[in-house]
């Protein structure tokens, strides 16, 4: 068992990642404040260590703001390129500090993994923001 563990069903900022491929946090003007995760390209990945789905969620609940391209989210298990649990393609919200959350379908996640949500898309530092997801069971 490892030192810690993260309940996917609580709240989980994409600025408190393990490591990060290819992102960078900024100031955020979301309603909690704190820092997004952006400056996001094809490819572009955070890493979350010891989440807890327990019997497995159904669903994911992230917070996305984009004026860019648009683009997709991917949560998979255990790297980058693992098994994918969920995954969405994600409008344009009107701004870079235009939030709104969207749900996704979760499908395979059980017990305890590190999470690595990628993003996907034709741009190029442009995709989108991530301030925070949540796991429903």
């Amino acid at each position: 068992m490892p030192p810690y563990a993260i309940d996917a069903a609580q709240q989980i900022q994409a600025s408190s990642y393990t490591q990060i491929g290819n992102l960078q946090s900024e100031p955020c003007s979301d309603v909690e404040a704190g820092f997004d995760i952006g400056y996001a390209a094809d490819g572009s990945w955070l890493e979350f260590d010891n989440v807890d789905f327990g019997s497995g969620p159904t669903a994911v609940d992230m917070r996305w703001a984009s004026a860019g391209s648009g683009g997709a989210l991917e949560f998979h298990l255990d790297s980058p390129s693992g098994p994918t649990v969920a995954q969405a393609s994600l409008p344009v919200t009107g701004g870079w500090q235009t939030w709104q959350t969207f749900p996704i379908p979760v499908s395979g996640a059980q017990g305890l993994h590190n999470v690595f949500v990628v993003f996907r898309g034709n741009g190029t530092k442009g995709l989108g923001n991530l301030n925070w997801f949540r796991f429903r069971r």
